[in-house]
């Protein structure tokens, strides 16, 4: 039994680290935590030189004596501090199935450890003192923090990264930093870094295994601990058999993803096509709307597919699959019958969501059940797939690239979201009844508890989470379903499971006591690659769009796509802009150069990447990336839009990235030492410097140019751009951007070695007062404005719009029948259930309209000559950006409600108003308001 918990149903072998140690750690020797490396290194040495003398070979069982002395030291040593005994190795070490004695030891850590070690921790927490109880917590802190920074320097070795005994010995280290971390509850175990030599290994078996080296650039993105890196290393990711992923690099994925006609679904099937009627999608399309689909079951046993027009009342499914699969993806608007039928049988066993409950579904909602789970509901007939709804054939190119332009809205006001991965409805995740709403009748089949962590790691590992237009759909969609081998998991839901699950301690259970701990990280990683809540919220000004740009950047780093000039449109989309001018224009360059401009903020890291480029170097523009770049944005430095062009700023508490002026020509060859000086040539730094150039993209040679160079050594990898010169207005300097700089600092002139014939160039600081900006086109193309808020999750404004006008209207009503009506009257019980009835249907229809009136102006946004025009205060409105966070404005205003609502004796609104701020607001607060309020009336009525 281990730690930590590894794929069901796998065939790899898990990873084993080699036995090397030889010295024994003792709490008792004659040596500190500190001191002991020293000792044990030495001690191996002995033996070595020992076993050598003696027979004329070196030792087996010995090994190299430094990795001996890193086991014993950083493994062994730390496994006996945390428990506070001598640690016999034996304990850890693993025989070989050949019996011999050297063995290894299982990177899953044996489960006694965790147990030993929390039932150590729990009883000096009882037994001592809080003082002397953190005195000991401090001492296993020290000694765990020099364990990682011994680790952090190990990855700087060079000769570490070719090292495969260093490395799993440093990975044993990173997984007993783990537990010994979550047991005390400090944040110092160190994340996975593409860099590490622990992490390189763990990336070398996910290739190794079948995994597409581009999909794992997720890492410099999302935070990944260590065993849940190698629980996915250890997962065989659903493939097709023919998709070979070995060629593949970490910027391009090789495999071919070429439009290809679906399969069926049995190699035996013969059935026929089904074709959409193509002439009412194009009308739909060219009219500016959505069209729907619809299965309709003829008497005679025949399918057809009925298109309908999208209305704001209209519940549908959108699909989203992977073409290469090559179940739902077809160039001909069709598909076969039986690919059909299946489509249409998951579509109907969607159960109804809460959100749209008719009153029969609440009445039956706790009424008994026939069997396991309630018969399929069909209330989602209608639904949306690129197959069908987007014309295929070239002759309506310009209606393809108009319903493409809307995919956006279409997933965001979808009910569900249905993913069709073939490899995912191939896996068995269990299946047990479960419903929607809390406490309901099972209405659909839900993985399994026991099967759920496998279930998350195969949703990660999908083909579906590795392509570029899957991201935007997962990201606007309200409800992600996945469906499985006889279950289906909802994205949403998911939590709710793994927190009823998260009631049983860990230490609970013997087998695998850290399978609940994974799981949750695997969904926190993939809620942190859909962010869907966070896409609610409207963008209103260029910072929030700026930060949406970056995240959606960086998670389409690890996708791909067969279409390049599609990634500036999904971009866009995520950015929250409006996307009309991207999507008509033609070619990636143009599409980059329209998103670039359009976002205003943009950080600084783009110029120091390694890709490629629109324009020729050191032309305008040539700056901007032609694909996305591998990059890791920190948001230190940005580059700011104005009247002159692309400006530089920097945070109040970052250090600055340091311009140098160049005063030799041999500053623009491809590589050369740079001497860095400051403004008093005191101090001077040199460098080894590579420019990242290709042979079409080759520096201009004119004699008559001014060079100039941006470093950024904030880093552990020192990085910059050089930069043309192309002319000076006072303080001013604007540059033409040349090339992305790779740099290295050289100590002395003799540590160069074969590169001391390289030409050497001086480079001066220059003066804090000089502005440098990337000068601009001299007609350059925006987005105009922001794509408004979407209509099914409107915005805070229309919240508070929303508030005002029924508030207003109920306040209006109750003051004049206060005025025709007895004050008996208008206070009795019959009125006032007859008056909340009212009032409650009052907010439904108010709530409604305001829906209606946002839903006719999002969708004007759509058309190609959309403009804001009469519809100006109305976005002005949207964008608006309350000086106050929302939830405190939603605070006051509940407040100053429900005092004038008490005063003038609103019951209903009071008991609404209290409804709303019990799970919200403290409830002392509300206990406060009731005081107040009741003292306020009765000194109004004692004064009256």
């Amino acid at each position: 039994m281990y730690c930590f918990p590894y794929p069901q149903g796998t065939k790899i072998e898990p990873l084993k680290v080699p036995y090397i140690a030889s010295c024994k750690y003792s709490l008792k020797g004659p040596y500190n935590f500190e001191q002991f490396y020293e000792y044990a290194v030495h001690l191996a040495l002995f033996e070595s030189v020992t076993a050598l003398l003696g027979t004329g070979r070196p030792s087996k069982s010995t090994g190299d004596p430094l990795v001996s002395g890193l086991q014993a030291w950083l493994f062994f040593g730390l496994a006996s501090e945390a428990l506070g005994r001598d640690i016999a190795h034996r304990e850890f070490v693993e025989d070989d199935r050949d019996g011999v004695s050297t063995g290894s030891i299982d990177l899953r850590i044996p489960s006694w450890f965790w147990f030993e070690l929390k039932a150590r921790w729990d009883k000096l927490r009882d037994t001592l003192s809080p003082a002397a109880y953190e005195r000991k917590k401090k001492h296993l802190k020290k000694c765990s923090d020099l364990a990682l920074i011994v680790l952090c320097h190990s990855d700087l070795k060079q000769e570490v990264h070719h090292r495969q005994d260093i490395g799993l010995v440093l990975l044993s280290v990173h997984m007993l930093l783990y537990l010994i971390a979550h047991q005390l509850g400090y944040e110092t175990c160190l994340r996975t870094a593409p860099q590490s030599r622990p992490t390189q290994i763990l990336l070398q078996r996910m290739t190794g295994n079948g995994w597409c080296r581009k999909r794992l650039n997720f890492i410099d993105v999302v935070d990944v601990f260590y065993p849940s890196l190698y629980f996915m290393s250890s997962l065989q990711p659903p493939r097709s058999q023919n998709e070979d992923h070995r060629m593949c690099t970490a910027a391009d994925c090789r495999v071919s993803g070429d439009l290809r006609s679906p399969n069926h679904r049995t190699n035996h099937c013969r059935c026929r096509d089904v074709h959409v009627p193509l002439k009412r999608v194009n009308e739909i399309v060219a009219d500016g709307g959505i069209p729907l689909i619809r299965v309709s079951h003829q008497p005679s046993g025949d399918m057809r597919l009925e298109v309908i027009p999208y209305t704001r009342t209209c519940l549908f499914t959108a699909v989203s699959h992977v073409w290469s699969d090559r179940q739902l993806g077809s160039t001909k608007n069709a598909l076969p019958r039986c690919q059909l039928e299946h489509l249409d049988s998951v579509v109907g066993k969607l159960p109804r969501t809460v959100e749209h409950f008719r009153l029969r579904d609440w009445i039956s909602m706790r009424s008994s059940s026939g069997g396991d789970i309630e018969p399929p509901s069909h209330t989602y007939q209608l639904f949306w797939l690129d197959t069908f709804c987007i014309p295929q054939d070239e002759q309506h190119a310009d209606l393809k690239r108009k319903a493409i332009q809307s995919m956006n809205l279409i997933y965001a006001t979808a009910a569900h979201t249905l993913v069709f991965d073939k490899g995912l409805q191939l896996f068995d995740a269990g299946k047990q009844p479960s419903s929607l709403c809390h406490g309901g009748r099972s209405t659909f089949y839900a993985p399994t508890n026991e099967k759920m962590l496998d279930t998350l790691a195969q949703i990660c590992a999908s083909k579906w989470m590795s392509r570029a237009w899957t991201l935007q759909e997962g990201v606007l969609s309200g409800h992600l379903v996945f469906p499985f081998d006889g279950s289906m998991a909802y994205l949403r839901l998911l939590r709710l499971q793994l927190s009823s699950r998260s009631s049983t301690s860990s230490a609970k259970n013997p087998v695998e006591p850290f399978r609940d701990d994974l799981s949750h990280q695997f969904h926190k990683f993939l809620k942190s690659s859909l962010h869907v809540d966070e896409h609610r919220d409207y963008a209103r000004d260029q910072t929030d769009r700026a930060a949406r740009f970056v995240k959606a950047h960086s998670f389409l780093q690890s996708r791909s796509t067969t279409q390049p000039e599609d990634i500036p449109l999904i971009l866009v989309n995520m950015s929250g802009m409006n996307g009309n001018l991207v999507s008509q224009a033609k070619g990636t360059d143009e599409r980059m150069k329209l998103l670039f401009y359009g976002l205003g903020i943009l950080p600084a890291e783009l110029l120091f990447s390694d890709c490629a480029r629109t324009g020729r170097s050191s032309e305008v523009d040539s700056w901007i990336p032609q694909e996305v770049a591998l990059e890791k944005f920190r948001g230190d430095c940005t580059l700011h839009l104005g009247p002159e062009g692309f400006a530089f700023q920097h945070k109040g508490d970052a250090q600055a990235m340091k311009f140098y002026l160049l005063s030799s020509l041999s500053a623009r060859r491809d590589q050369f030492h740079f001497c860095a000086s400051d403004r008093s040539n005191k101090t001077k730094t040199k460098y080894l410097v590579q420019a990242l150039t290709t042979s079409s993209t080759q520096s201009p040679t004119g004699s008559d140019m001014s060079w100039c160079m941006l470093i950024n050594d904030n880093a552990w990898d020192i990085r910059g751009a050089r930069f043309v010169i192309s002319r000076i207005d006072g303080n001013k300097i604007f540059l033409h951007f040349d090339c992305p700089l790779r740099l290295s600092q050289v100590e002395d002139a003799s540590a160069i070695g074969v590169t001391d014939q390289l030409p050497t160039c001086i480079g001066h600081s220059a003066c804090s007062e000089q502005q440098f900006i990337i000068q601009k086109s001299e007609t350059p193309q925006t987005l105009g404005s922001s794509r408004p808020q979407n209509p099914e999750q409107y915005s805070d404004r229309l919240i508070v719009v929303h508030q005002v006008l029924w508030w207003g209207l109920t306040y209006s009503q109750r003051y004049f029948s206060n005025g025709l009506l007895d004050k008996l009257c208008s206070n009795s019980t019959l009125f006032m259930i007859l008056w909340f009835l009212v009032v409650s249907w009052q907010h439904h229809l108010v709530e409604q309209g305001l829906h209606a009136f946002v839903h006719r102006a999002w969708m004007k946004t759509y058309d190609p000559g959309w403009n804001q025009g009469q519809w100006k205060w109305f976005w002005q409105l949207s964008n608006y950006k309350p000086p106050i966070p929302f939830k405190t404005m939603m605070m006051y205003y509940c407040k100053i409600a429900f005092s004038i609502s008490f005063m003038m004796d609103m019951w209903p609104m009071v008991a609404m108003i209290t409804l709303y701020w019990i799970p919200l607001y403290p409830r002392d607060d509300l206990v406060g308001m009731y005081v107040l309020s009741v003292l306020f009336k009765g000194f109004y009525l004692l004064i009256r």
